[in-house]
């Protein structure tokens, strides 16, 4: 019984992720998502943002290496932040704010390094954002 409890106790932390604990201010999951993304393929998704809170998009990928590019846009279509990270290892992260509460889009594009299109790349998005610091 003793044991069991403290499986449980240990799974419920396991659950709580800050990522930087040093800052008080917690790091909160909004979506999500397992994908197979296309190698050589560009997926636009809309999102509700608001003002006052920072933002991550985090892509996880099962490759040694991929281009991988991510990019925020308000819906006017004006860039709000991008990356493009070349031969990117298993992650690519981009950090954003916005200037008003609203709707916008991300556009995420992956390539295996070797030039193949349409080979299928099992891929985690995720959003995470936190109140402004």
């Amino acid at each position: 019984m003793v044991l069991f409890l403290a499986t449980t106790f240990g799974t419920v932390l396991a659950q709580h992720k800050e990522i930087n604990p040093n800052i008080d201010s917690e790091w909160r999951f909004i979506r999500s998502q397992e994908m197979n993304l296309l190698s050589g393929s560009f997926y636009s998704f809309e999102f509700p943002a608001e003002k006052g809170f920072d933002y991550i998009f985090n892509l996880t990928h099962n490759q040694d290496k991929v281009y991988a590019a991510i990019s925020v846009f308000d819906m006017q279509d004006r860039l709000v932040k991008k990356v493009v990270l070349n031969e990117s290892n298993s992650s690519c992260d981009l950090a954003f704010d916005v200037d008003a509460s609203a709707t916008y889009r991300v556009v995420v594009g992956i390539t295996d390094p070797k030039g193949s299109k349409g080979t299928a790349i099992t891929s985690q998005f995720s959003l995470i954002r936190r109140i402004k610091i």
